[in-house]
């Protein structure tokens, strides 16, 4: 027996904004509402006619509200200003994701730079990182298109170190360095068929905000006849509700917006100036989430939201040093202020086999002020941070003792990474009486 072929009718998607379907809706539950006392429905009675007046106004707030979001940002120009809505071509995130081996290799090719003899400036052909199985380490191969040639070296030795120290993963290692030259290696062929990152959408400018008065839908006698104030007045708080949205769809790309030059009448916006939703729902674009520690005010923390999305491309690479760093003190309310509430530095474990894998994490605070139980939480929340396969130690320490371990620390960082080793005078300061939350000794 062969199969039934049957037609399934589905019901038509209800429009939230048709006119006919709200004008029903509305009726529905005016006769929920007024019971017996109001029972003439029909067009020619007046409050009907007014309902249906406000019925029309409101499709059209909702037809306005049923643009693509690009219409909403985009200016008079019809260009979008992403940068100032902490949205980043995919280019410039892309290009910034330095955690595989050819993730290394394809970033050292574009930001290494050396100065030709001609004066021009030029990158490397190829970067090449390898594993050095014995030692659980890199060896880089830079391969560069030019006779052989110390000052070039020297250019390009200097760019990948400086550069190494900036952007590797926390716990990964150099131990060597090589430069190919010309006729040691075959130079890359550019790919024609690369994708180009670099396309972003634009929208159709549009005015939202030309409501017009909903009296003027109304004929003549209700607008010229006994008393018409008194129905304006009835209309007003509808009205003034539909006007102070068109508003805000107005003002949409400056409420959504980084830039300190954006002024935005918040009185007429109903808004507090110490909102961060908006900052919220930008960092929930990218699935960035402050954490709730009780440590900073309302306003600090909005302060580091805003410039944690204009630094959000380098600290979407938790896993990379100075970003690690950023994302951190950003997150705990750190702007390198007098206002801060402690400060951080951290060393990972480059310091030998008994520390391999071990991030040193040191803060200094007021001690007196800042509770255990806080204390516990930003601990808490930095192990949540560091990479999985590196063990964090924590030290807490006083603020004045903060000043000699800087120098310190700007001393182990200037060091090249090919000795990523602590000087002798900070691993005399971690071992002169100073033992971790955890009560280990280094």
């Amino acid at each position: 027996m062969s199969e039934t072929n049957l037609i399934t009718i589905s019901r038509q998607e209800e429009r939230p904004f048709d006119y006919a379907a709200l004008r029903q809706k509305a009726i529905e539950i005016v006769q929920k509402l007024s019971g017996k006392i109001w029972t003439d429905y029909n067009a020619h009675d007046p409050g009907i006619t007014i309902l249906e007046q406000i019925v029309f106004a409101l499709t059209e707030v909702g037809y306005k509200s049923s643009f693509d979001i690009e219409d909403y940002l985009v200016s008079p120009d019809g260009k979008i200003n992403y940068e100032n809505q902490a949205m980043y071509s995919a280019s410039r995130i892309k290009s910034l994701c330095t955690v595989t081996q050819d993730d290394y290799s394809l970033f050292f090719e574009k930001k290494i730079v050396y100065k030709k003899e001609d004066g021009s400036y030029k990158n490397p052909e190829k970067v090449i990182f390898n594993i050095d199985d014995d030692n659980s380490c890199y060896k880089v191969i830079i391969c560069v298109a030019e006779p052989k040639n110390d000052l070039i070296k020297n250019a390009v030795v200097e760019s990948f170190w400086s550069l190494w120290k900036k952007w590797r993963c926390m716990g990964d290692v150099v131990c060597e360095l090589e430069i190919n030259w010309e006729g040691s290696f075959s130079p890359k062929v550019d790919d024609k068929n690369a994708v180009n990152w670099e396309h972003l959408p634009e929208g159709d400018y549009h005015k939202w905000n030309n409501l017009s008065p909903i009296i003027e839908l109304f004929p003549a006698i209700y607008r010229e006849g006994n008393n018409p104030q008194l129905l304006m007045d009835y209309l007003y708080p509808i009205e003034d509700g539909m006007r102070k949205f068109l508003r805000i769809l107005e003002n949409f790309p400056n409420i959504y917006s980084i830039d300190e030059n954006v002024s935005i009448d918040l009185d007429s916006l109903d808004c507090k100036q110490c909102n961060s939703r908006p900052f919220n729902q930008m960092l929930a674009m990218y699935g960035v989430r402050f954490p709730k520690l009780g440590l900073v005010s309302e306003y600090r923390s909005i302060c580091c939201k805003k410039q944690y999305l204009r630094e959000l491309p380098e600290l979407l690479c938790h896993r990379v040093g100075s970003s690690w760093r950023r994302h951190v003190e950003l997150m705990l309310g750190i702007l390198h202020d007098n206002e801060d509430p402690l400060k951080i530095y951290y060393t990972d474990g480059l310091f030998g086999i008994e520390s391999a894998g071990r991030v040193r994490v040191v803060f200094f605070a007021d001690l007196e002020k800042l509770e255990k139980n806080v204390r516990d939480e930003i601990e808490k929340f930095v192990s949540s941070e560091i990479p999985a396969h590196l063990l964090p130690i924590f030290f807490w320490k006083t603020l004045d003792e903060e000043e000699g371990f800087a120098k310190l620390y700007s001393e182990w960082m200037k060091g090249m990474p090919e000795n990523y080793k602590v000087s002798p005078e900070m691993e005399l300061w971690f071992k002169r009486g100073l033992t971790a939350s955890n009560g280990d000794w280094l």
